[in-house]
């Protein structure tokens, strides 16, 4: 009898013991309740180009925080970059919108990764940015944390045209830029990234129900000379893109993307496409173009090299400094 009792005894303490242990490792998995306050910087100045100060205008910031499961656990859409957000100890993914259309619908992570920005919801005055981080929150009173945000959009631009047109049947007739495009532009892009949706403006030419001032320049058949030299500066901006394999092909396909400049010599009309190479977010492609002879007879082909010649200088879009100066 007392042997039986002291088995139960043991056997008791043995429950208990497990019982323990199993109450540790649950409430060790389990996320903290206490709640803590995370400050939020976002260094938009760090993207800026200093000659165009509107590129790096902010007018909303949009801060999503996710837990450790990726559901949404905090939510911000204001003007001003002093951001709080409220939360528990943990996992935490931050990402960082600026200049979007207001998204507090998002739920959860994967949602926020699925949706598209579109082009059209920038301009030279509010581009759209994103950033994205990952910690884990262990204090009470956590250190303020930065999300660096790029732009959406590549900027390319046309920053010389010269006219060397030697044989006289041109040379002799006006020559006219009429306008200034791109073609093969994506439309919409992931927040998060480079992919890019099945929408597309000015699909192997100019489509004016695409018209867009971020990806056209009209002109209006300015008469380049000697005497009157092509000194405009044209500037677009349009998504990335990172298409592996480019088409000529008549019929719609992912290409791509071209500067084209539609010109006239006499009343006759040529276009002088500029293959563009992989675009990238956040990044300048400077185009300089020299015409020597006519042109093509549609914008998205294969141009006679011995009709222009052109270089692509790629520079990334980042801060030029400061200088500080005293004569």
């Amino acid at each position: 009898m007392i042997r039986f009792f002291i088995k139960a005894i043991i056997a008791s303490l043995s429950l208990t013991a497990v019982f323990t242990a199993c109450q540790k490792e649950i409430s060790d998995d389990m996320p903290s309740t206490q709640r803590v306050q995370l400050k939020i910087s976002v260094p938009v100045d760090q993207t800026k180009v200093v000659s165009e100060m509107d590129e790096s205008y902010v007018r909303d910031y949009q801060v999503f925080m996710f837990d450790t499961y990726y559901q949404i656990e905090d939510y911000v859409c204001q003007s001003s970059p002093d951001i709080t957000l409220d939360c528990v100890l943990g996992k935490k993914y931050i990402v960082v919108l600026v200049n979007a259309p207001a998204m507090g619908d998002i739920m959860d992570y994967p949602t926020l990764l699925s949706r598209y920005s579109n082009l059209s919801d920038n301009n030279e005055g509010a581009f759209v940015m994103a950033g994205y981080t990952s910690l884990e929150i262990k204090s009470s009173k956590p250190d303020p944390v930065s999300v660096q945000v790029t732009r959406k959009v590549a900027k390319v631009i046309l920053s010389s045209l010269n006219v060397a047109i030697d044989m006289p049947q041109y040379s002799s007739k006006p020559f006219k830029v009429s306008s200034v495009y791109l073609i093969n532009v994506p439309a919409q892009m992931l927040y998060l990234d480079y992919v890019a949706s099945n929408v597309w403006y000015n699909k192997m030419g100019y489509d004016a129900e695409d018209d867009n001032t971020l990806i056209y320049d009209d002109m209006n058949d300015f008469e380049v000379t000697a005497e009157t030299p092509y000194t405009t500066k044209n500037t677009f901006y349009c998504y990335a893109n990172h298409v592996l394999s480019d088409s000529f092909s008549s019929v719609w396909g992912i290409r791509n993307t071209r500067l084209v400049v539609e010109a006239k010599i006499g009343e006759e009309k040529y276009y002088y496409p500029v293959t563009l190479p992989k675009l990238e977010q956040n990044k300048v492609y400077e185009v300089k173009l020299t015409i020597t002879r006519p042109g093509a007879e549609k914008p998205d082909c294969v141009i006679d090299k011995f009709s222009s010649t052109f270089n692509v200088y790629i520079k990334d879009w980042v801060s030029g400094g400061t200088v500080t100066e005293e004569i």
